[in-house]
């Protein structure tokens, strides 16, 4: 049986970062404007971000990245990659472990990005792990799917 996922406004009250009426607010501004709830919340200064990113993580059982962190941006190699991918659909390389490449993209829900880069790159995308260091609230778990945060992104691994 598939597990039931919280709510993104589930996960923020849980930690204290938002009360129910907030939610309620950016329900209402997402509903009237087509938005998501943590673009609302973000919009009307609820939530920075950073929290949102990092509520994302916890929602799809991910690990939160900082891209600020020097480790981090050290393992971008933007050879890997074709400019124009690159450029056009803000995706960052993080390298190549095991035969699989692992790649920063804005959305993890862009279905249509994931098939191009299957079809550009000739490859398949895995939901194996990357390790990287994590940030707060979430604890580094080799076990959890990365989400890098500063673009709201999941890294995936390209095979």
């Amino acid at each position: 049986m598939a597990k039931k996922r919280k709510k993104l406004g589930e996960i923020l009250q849980e930690w204290g970062t938002v009360n129910e009426s907030q939610i309620e607010q950016a329900l209402g501004i997402a509903k009237g404007t087509g938005k998501r709830i943590g673009e609302a919340l973000v919009e009307v200064g609820i939530c920075k971000e950073e929290d949102i990113a990092k509520a994302l993580a916890a929602q799809f059982d991910m690990e939160y990245i900082d891209l600020s962190a020097k480790e981090v941006v050290d393992r971008i190699d933007l050879s890997l990659m074709p400019d124009d991918l690159v450029k056009k659909h803000l995706i960052l390389p993080l390298g190549k472990s095991g035969g699989k490449l692992k790649l920063v993209i804005y959305d993890p829900m862009d279905l249509e990005l994931l098939d191009l880069l299957r079809f550009r790159l000739n490859s398949v995308t895995s939901d194996s792990s990357a390790n990287m260091p994590a940030g707060p609230p979430l604890e580094a778990d080799s076990s959890r799917k990365p989400l890098i945060a500063d673009f709201g992104a999941i890294a995936v691994s390209i095979s």
